[in-house]
């Protein structure tokens, strides 16, 4: 799976063929697909428009994560969000004003 801990996002693999690319949500299990020759920045997710070739790409990218014995990400039970320390805000200390320095 892949993690973009800049952007806070959960765990997904990716397939792409014949330009379109498959993005499959571990935690969900949601599939995004996109046409790259037409949205290359991803904006219109295709996957209900085309069922078929989502779930075409999907058994695809399953089939050859099993192919190559990859480690399948599990759904951790005890996963707390209000404890991940990439989602929780630490608090910066506030700095009292220092006095100015008088010349």
């Amino acid at each position: 799976p892949h993690y973009q801990h800049q952007k806070k996002s959960i765990p997904d693999s990716t397939v792409l063929l014949d330009g379109y690319k498959l993005h499959y949500f571990w935690e969900t299990g949601k599939a995004e697909l996109y046409n790259l020759n037409t949205d290359l920045a991803e904006t219109k997710d295709l996957s209900r428009t085309m069922p078929e070739r989502a779930k075409m790409l999907e058994g695809l990218l399953h089939s050859h994560l099993k192919d190559i014995n990859a480690q399948i990400p599990k759904l951790n039970k005890d996963y707390d969000p209000a404890t991940d320390p990439a989602l929780v805000k630490v608090k910066k200390p506030k700095i009292k004003n220092k006095k100015k320095n008088r010349f």
